[in-house]
């Protein structure tokens, strides 16, 4: 896939999950708090009809007590007089005050005087209620002080009524108490209706005992004690109380009606931001692509297409020439160099082989060079990652942000739970590009130091390329010091040991350029053996001087502890294209032990197993300035 398609890829996901986003938190927050708010306001509407029932009952209490502490009431309960029954014991007073009941009980809870009549002013026969109430110790008829007052509901035959009861006294406030009067009204059809209308709301009641099914569940909880309220969702919304009577058992169920408004708003509200944030998000695409692709995809494309290029045509002589001054700038500039040096390498490298006659010195050449090259390969691959991953992005979001409230970005700041953490959000954010560049800055100067030992590795071959053989005394350590440079950025990107094991040899003649490219080889071999191993990866080297049959000789070993070599390849490993790596060419190898016969050693593997780790030892002559070389006699 391309990386074009990659980022295309990556921006319509970081939109969608944007967008699915906004979604999830409008139904998990917002409409969550719209219906919050709408039971809120449910509950209001109970309270406002319990507390319009509760006034009802006190002005009930409030009318008995104007009759109770009056002297003719008073008197009329010892004396019974017809005169004050005539007077005030009317149908009119029924329908001025608006009552049902208008009951009067002496001290030892008798009837005095009551009747209950309908709306139309008719009586009723009420011996059932009244002997239910006309008992000593009830609650209505038993007052102990002078203030004392009962209000609440009162469960009749009629239906529940609303009831005040208050103790007879004289007009003056004064006892002894001689008993007790109480008014009630019914809570019938009219008087439910009425109650609505005065709180504005859809309201309607039941005795507990005819509670229809659609409210027996409301009744059920209410009744099991788990809370004053509760609320069952629609639409409609109802919302339910329960209201106990003046011995503490329920009495009535209310249920209010309430249309889902607040909630409906909500719900459109919140579709419409998810349809805002699709569109801003959607805008917010096609301007992060064109950004990306502008300033990263292209130029990237270009460096990509170029590279193949180069890899596929051999044409050394195409160049990006990108003047831009970002990474990829400097990125392709330094590829741009690398190719200079290469294409001087390589005309320099076939005019030796054309003098010398040796075709593989080029492929050699380019093969030291390429194991340098894999330090250029992930410099490079970590420039682009990091950039694919960039949070400049989210600068832009933040823009955006503010550009929304550029009108009032103080109180915004301020006041927004959005804007109060914006500060410390750009905060955060400039610290994370400062910590982009830095990475950045240390990715190209690794590459820079990369492009240096590139040159250094053409330069070496320049200047050893101009003979066969030339014997120079060179302290082994050094030249492996030497080799271990060339390879220590792509060894130390992996987290690799170096482990040392020299022995004090002295200088010795040796061809300072072949032995250095069999160790760049065998380094370059060892690395890749540990490309799978995520700890403890180990190479260990070694410099020794063996007495053998044909004189002193020294021995320079590479071991590591990687995939090892399985006994049937090791004949093989130095055979011209065989390699045990999927992306090996097979000639790294073989060309090192080439160039170990011509300077008259050989060179050997050994491994324990695949899994095991692998060692290769280069032998060869331990020459002084008095000795020659096999290969040296024959120069």
């Amino acid at each position: 896939m391309s990386l074009r398609s990659k980022v295309l890829i990556f921006v319509l996901t970081v939109s969608a999950v944007f967008a699915l986003t906004s979604y999830l938190v409008q139904r998990a927050i917002m409409l969550p708090g719209f219906e919050k708010v709408e039971r809120e306001e449910a509950s209001k509407d109970v309270a406002r009809c319990v507390q319009a029932l509760r006034r009802d009952c006190e002005h009930l209490s409030q009318a008995a007590a104007d009759y109770a502490a009056w002297d003719d009431t008073y008197e009329y309960v010892i004396d019974r007089n017809s005169a004050f029954e005539s007077k005030n014991l009317l149908a009119e007073t029924f329908r001025n005050l608006r009552l049902n009941l208008l009951l009067i009980v002496d001290l030892e809870g008798s009837r005095v005087w009551g009747e209950v009549r309908n709306d139309e002013g008719e009586r009723l026969d009420a011996e059932a209620l009244f002997n239910a109430v006309c008992r000593p110790g009830h609650v209505l008829t038993s007052h102990s002080a002078l203030d004392s007052h009962v209000e609440g509901i009162l469960p009749s035959e009629f239906g529940p009524l609303l009831v005040g009861s208050r103790p007879i006294i004289t007009s003056q406030g004064e006892g002894p108490i001689r008993g007790a009067l109480i008014m009630g009204r019914l809570l019938d059809a009219d008087a439910i209706a009425e109650l609505s209308a005065r709180t504005r709301v859809a309201l309607e009641l039941w005795p507990v005992d005819s509670v229809p099914p659609d409210a027996s569940d409301a009744l059920h909880i209410l009744t099991q004690g788990q809370g004053d309220w509760t609320v069952e969702p629609g639409p409609p919304l109802w919302a339910y109380t329960l209201r106990r009577d003046i011995y503490g058992q329920p009495a009535l169920l209310i249920r209010i009606e309430r249309p889902p408004t607040i909630t409906t708003h909500g719900r459109n509200a919140a579709h419409a931001a998810v349809w805002m944030t699709v569109g801003g998000g959607a805008a917010m695409t096609l301007v992060m692509w064109f950004v990306l692709a502008l300033l990263v995809v292209q130029p990237l494309t270009r460096l990509t297409e170029h590279a193949a290029r180069v890899g596929e045509e051999d044409d050394l002589t195409a160049r990006l020439n990108m003047r831009s001054r970002d990474e990829i700038g400097v990125l392709a500039r330094a590829f741009d160099t690398m190719v200079d040096r290469l294409a001087e390498s390589r005309a320099q490298m076939l005019a030796v082989a054309r003098h010398a006659g040796m075709a593989e010195v080029a492929v050699d050449v380019l093969h030291n060079v390429g194991n340098v090259l894999n330090t250029v390969n992930t410099s490079a691959s970590l420039v682009s990652e990091r950039l694919r991953t960039s949070e400049l992005p989210t600068l832009s979001q933040a823009a955006d942000l503010m550009l929304a409230h550029r009108e009032d970005l103080g109180a915004f700041i301020t006041r927004d739970e959005r804007g109060r953490h914006l500060p410390a959000y750009l905060a955060e954010l400039a610290k994370c590009l400062s910590a982009e560049q830095a990475e950045m800055q240390r990715e190209m100067q690794i590459l820079s130091e990369a492009i240096d030992h590139i040159r250094s590795v053409v330069a070496m071959q320049q200047v050893h390329g101009k003979s066969q053989s030339l014997l120079e005394p060179v302290e082994p350590a050094e030249l492996v010091e030497h080799a271990l440079g060339l390879g220590a950025a792509s060894l130390g990107k992996r987290h690799i040991t170096l482990e040392r094991h020299f022995e004090p040899v002295g200088p010795v003649l040796l061809d300072k350029h072949k032995v250095l490219q069999i160790l760049v080889n065998l380094l370059s071999n060892a690395r890749h053996a540990l490309s799978g191993k995520e700890h403890g990866a180990r190479v260990a080297v070694r410099i020794a001087a063996v007495q053998a049959e044909d004189g002193r000789r020294v021995q320079i070993s590479v071991s590591d502890n990687g995939m090892g070599i399985a006994p049937e390849n090791i004949e093989r490993i130095f055979t011209f294209g065989f390699s045990t790596r999927r992306d090996g060419h097979g000639f790294g190898l073989h060309s090192a032990a080439n160039l170990a016969r011509e300077m008259g050693g050989s060179l050997q593997a050994t491994s324990p197993g695949p899994g095991q780790g692998a060692t290769f030892v280069l032998d060869l002559p331990l020459l002084t300035r008095e000795a020659k070389s096999p290969a040296e006699a024959a120069v």
